[in-house]
């Protein structure tokens, strides 16, 4: 019994080493990340500010670009500190219910008309519309955005998006979201999903990206015992997989 009690005590031990080790990476990761955008708008606002009524209509206008563009980066970082927190303290409310997924994506497509129309992408969705399965509206939304918000920064223009399913013999629906963007390499394929793995990566209009979605992803369909994947070939485009149990 002894034994046993210590081998417990060691892995609760280890657990928590673990868990700290992640949160302080993961806060590292995010105080870098933040800098760079709170640097751009300090910088724009002050030049706005000094300038103001000497800039000319078309410098103010691609300005306030820059400045919504910056604001979308640090709201984006913030709300997957806010639900990685929620997740890692085991206080995010988990409530499964009938949700159809082709419904969330038509509402994510109306959330990111502006990106979408920036690049001029097209983002098609092939879900059936009467496919429902069982899970938590709010994270699946969470996960659909991040991870096409991913394939929006990605692709390149005139670039289409394709989000699809498939229900196996397993009981799991098998998302895929397509692109024929960028794609990426190997090793970055490798590090996708490894909060010890700093991966700050650009956009093809220049965005800025961390890989913190993804692992916020990852997370978050673990709590539906899923799983997720990637397969990508550069220049060809990337193709990430979810799977999301029918029943949970």
């Amino acid at each position: 019994k002894l034994t046993e009690s210590e081998a417990e005590l060691k892995k609760s031990n280890d657990d928590l080493i673990k868990a700290n080790r992640e949160k302080d990476k993961f806060f590292s990761i995010l105080a870098h990340d933040l800098r760079s955008p709170f640097t751009g708008l300090l910088g724009v606002l002050g030049l706005l500010n000094d300038d103001f009524d000497h800039l000319a209509v078309d410098d103010k206008r691609e300005m306030s670009a820059a400045l919504l563009q910056s604001t979308k980066n640090v709201h984006a970082l913030i709300e997957n500190l806010l639900e990685w927190s929620r997740v890692k303290r085991r206080v995010i409310k988990f409530d499964p219910t009938d949700i159809f997924p082709a419904h969330i994506v038509s509402s994510i497509k109306s959330v990111y008309r502006g990106q979408l129309g920036s690049k001029a992408i097209t983002l098609n969705s092939k879900i059936p519309e009467d496919l429902s399965i069982k899970a938590d509206n709010s994270i699946v939304n969470s996960i659909f955005r991040n991870v096409i918000s991913n394939s929006i920064k990605f692709n390149n223009p005139n670039g289409i998006i394709t989000v699809s399913a498939e229900v196996d013999d397993k009981g799991y629906c098998i998302f895929k979201v397509s692109d024929n963007g960028i794609g990426i390499n190997d090793d970055i394929k490798r590090k996708l999903f490894k909060i010890d793995e700093h991966i700050t990566s650009i956009g093809t209009f220049n965005e800025k990206g961390t890989g913190l979605g993804l692992i916020l992803c990852k997370e978050l369909i673990e709590l539906h015992q899923g799983k997720i994947w990637i397969e990508s070939e550069l220049k060809k485009g990337t193709d990430v997989y979810f799977s999301l149990p029918l029943i949970f």
